[in-house]
């Protein structure tokens, strides 16, 4: 691709069709996860390959704060909620329960 042309343009002339998504670490191929960070706001990737789809990638913005903040929340949701299933684990080992005999109201 040729330096300063559109992005979009030229990928629509060449019939490959053009996705905005959003890419966060581990979600993706490592090489092509590597590829895709490196590059800087308005830098277009060469060829690369995504699975088994060959693709081009442009990024948009290098940096969403928003997506950021947003991705740190899930993976502090995902930490806690992962260290309380092992705290509930521990405490209910060798536990049995035992629940009591309903009476018969005379």
């Amino acid at each position: 691709m040729q330096e300063g042309a559109d992005f979009d343009r030229v990928m629509s002339d060449a019939g490959i069709p053009v996705e905005e998504l959003r890419l966060g670490r581990g979600e993706t191929d490592k090489a092509y996860e590597d590829a895709v960070f490196a590059l800087e706001s308005g830098e277009v990737s060469g060829q690369l390959t995504d699975g088994t789809d060959l693709c081009f990638v442009k990024c948009v913005n290098a940096y969403d704060e928003a997506a950021t903040r947003e991705r740190k929340e899930q993976i502090f949701e995902e930490r806690r909620r992962k260290a309380f299933e092992q705290i509930l684990e521990q405490f209910g080992q060798g536990k049995k329960a035992a629940y009591p005999e309903a009476s018969s109201a005379k």
